[in-house]
C-alpha cells in the first residue's frame, strides 16, 4: 500500500524470523497457538518479492555489523562523573553486564539489537551502579538505540549501509 513508514518495522521483525519455518506449512493451528521468538517464528516466505527478500537478507548482514559495533562501544563507555572512574564497582558491574547482554552468539541468532539494548538498560538501571554512571549509561543507550533504529530506516528505504 506504498506505507514507508511501516518498513522498518516490518523488515525487523521479519528478519528475526526462522528461515526454515514457514507460516502455512509448520503452523498448526489445532495445536496450542504458541509464536515463541526467533529461531522458531515462521513467515510466509513465498510472500516477499525477490527484492524485499534482498533487502531483509541485507538487513541481517547490518543488524549483525550494527550489534558488533553497538556492544563494542557500549563496553568502552566510560561515564565522567564517576568518582571511581576507569577503574572500580561500577566499571566493573558495567563491562559484565555489556558482556552478558552483548553475547555474540545469541546476538547472531536473533539478530534483536533493541531487545539486548533493553535488557541492558533494565539491567543497569535495577544494578549497584552508581547514580551518575546509570545516568551516563542510560543516556549511551538511549544514543545507540535511536542511531540504530535510523540505520535500519534508511536500509529498509534502500539506502546503502556503509557501517
Amino acid at each position: 500500500f506504498d506505507i514507508e513508514s511501516v518498513l522498518p518495522a516490518a523488515y525487523y521483525d521479519i528478519m528475526r524470523c526462522a528461515p526454515r519455518n514457514e507460516w502455512d506449512e509448520d503452523f498448526d493451528w489445532s495445536k496450542n497457538v504458541f509464536l515463541g521468538g526467533p529461531p522458531d517464528k515462521p513467515a510466509r516466505w513465498a510472500c516477499l518479492s525477490a527484492a524485499s527478500y534482498r533487502r531483509m537478507i541485507y538487513l541481517q548482514e547490518v543488524m549483525t555489523e550494527e550489534i558488533m559495533k553497538w556492544f563494542g562501544g557500549l563496553g568502552s563507555h566510560v561515564p565522567r562523573n564517576c568518582r571511581e572512574q576507569e577503574e572500580g564497582l561500577c566499571r566493573s558491574i558495567w563491562t559484565t553486564l555489556v558482556k552478558q547482554e552483548g553475547h555474540v552468539a545469541e546476538h547472531l541468532q536473533n539478530r534483536d539489537l533493541f531487545r539486548q539494548l533493553r535488557d541492558l538498560r533494565t539491567r543497569s538501571y535495577k544494578s549497584q551502579i552508581c547514580d551518575e554512571c546509570k545516568t551516563s549509561y542510560l543516556k549511551v543507550i538511549r544514543k545507540y538505540r535511536k542511531e540504530a533504529w535510523k540505520v535500519l530506516e534508511d536500509v529498509s528505504r534502500g539506502d546503502l549501509y556503509y557501517g
